[in-house]
C-alpha cells in the first residue's frame, strides 16, 4: 500500500499517526527534513513540494501545486521559515482564484502553452520581517558567536559562506540570547528589485523605529517602478 501524504488540516499536521501543530518548533524541524505536504482548508487545497533553484546555487525553498480545469497553476510559498499558518492559508485562496493574473512576460507565456500559470502575491510577507527560530537541535558554535559578539564594536560586519553552512541559525541562536534591537529581512529570489527590496527594509526599520520609514514608504510607494537595463 503507498503511503499517504503528510497533510494539513486546519491548523494541525498529520502524518504516520502523529499530529504538529502549525507554527510550533516541531513543525519547522519537520519541514527541515520534509520533501512534500498536501494543505486543506476552507480557503482551498494544494500539494506544497520543496524545490531549488535549476543551477543548485540557491537554497531550498516551497510551492504551491493546484490542478484546475486541466491546467496546473502553481503559487510561491517561500523558505521552511515562511510556512505559518497564515501564509498557508493565503496561498490557498490565491490558487481558488486564479483568475486575477499578472500579464505574461516571456516566461509567463511559455509557462501558459504548457499549461501552466503561476500565482504570486504582491502584498510583503510578514514572516519575512521576523527572526526565524533556531532548530530544535542546535548545535552550539560559541567561537563564532563569541566573533558576533566582539564585532558588535564594528559599524559593519558581513557574514560570508556558501548555501547551506548555517550562517541564518548562527545568527538566529546568536539573537536568541543577545539583548539588542533587531531589524530582520529574509530575502529570496523575488526580492531582486529595488522597490520590493526597499519596501521590505524600510518596513523592517519601521516596525523597530516607529516613524523612522513612514516618509521614504510613502515616497516609494508613490514613484514608478524603475526601469532596471542590462549591464
Amino acid at each position: 500500500m503507498a503511503q499517504a501524504i503528510p497533510t494539513v488540516q486546519g491548523g494541525t499536521l498529520l502524518y504516520q499517526h502523529n499530529e504538529l501543530t502549525i507554527g510550533t518548533a516541531a513543525w519547522y524541524s519537520w519541514l527541515s527534513t520534509a520533501t512534500t505536504f498536501a494543505f486543506t482548508s476552507a480557503h482551498g487545497t494544494f500539494t506544497a513540494r520543496k524545490e531549488r533553484p535549476g543551477n543548485r546555487r540557491g537554497g531550498w525553498y516551497w510551492k504551491a501545486y493546484r490542478k484546475q480545469q486541466g491546467k496546473l497553476h502553481r503559487a510561491y510559498l517561500g523558505k521552511s521559515e515562511d510556512l505559518t499558518l497564515g501564509r498557508l492559508n493565503a496561498v490557498a485562496r490565491a490558487l481558488a482564484s486564479p483568475s486575477s493574473m499578472p500579464e505574461l512576460g516571456d516566461t509567463g507565456k511559455e509557462m501558459a502553452a504548457q499549461g501552466t500559470t503561476s500565482v504570486l502575491p504582491d502584498p510583503l510577507l510578514a514572516t519575512k520581517l521576523h527572526v526565524p527560530p533556531p532548530p530544535a537541535h542546535l548545535v552550539p558554535r560559541s567561537h563564532l558567536t563569541e566573533r558576533l559578539q566582539r564585532a558588535m564594536e564594528r559599524p559593519l560586519t558581513l557574514i560570508a559562506a556558501p548555501a547551506g553552512f548555517g550562517k541564518t541559525t548562527l545568527l538566529s541562536a546568536w539573537l536568541a540570547h543577545a539583548p539588542l534591537p533587531v531589524a530582520w529581512v529574509s530575502l529570496d529570489d523575488r526580492d531582486d528589485d529595488p522597490t520590493r527590496f526597499w519596501a521590505y527594509t524600510l518596513t523592517a526599520l519601521e516596525r523597530l523605529f516607529p516613524g523612522s520609514g513612514a516618509a521614504a514608504l510613502a515616497l516609494l510607494q508613490a514613484l514608478p517602478p524603475p526601469l532596471l537595463r542590462p549591464c
